[in-house]
């Protein structure tokens, strides 16, 4: 059909995290997995417009910091 699909990777630590780096074309979009967090972008669960690898590591210390951080 001619859909475009995007790659994703998950990442539980920072380990995962530069292991997907490291693979990546920017920008990118960071979503946090939580299952006790129903309105992820409300609670900072979902960042846009990542341009770089220490704009991605930023994103990814504050998502930890999210109640139920899936590890």
């Amino acid at each position: 059909a001619g859909i475009h699909l995007t790659t994703y990777h998950t990442a539980h630590d920072t380990h995962s995290l530069h292991e997907a780096l490291s693979s990546i074309v920017y920008p990118i979009v960071m979503k946090v997995s939580s299952s006790s967090v129903t309105h992820k972008s409300d609670a900072g669960g979902v960042k846009v417009g990542i341009n770089s690898y220490l704009e991605a590591e930023e994103a990814f210390m504050q998502m930890q910091k999210i109640e139920g951080f899936q590890q």
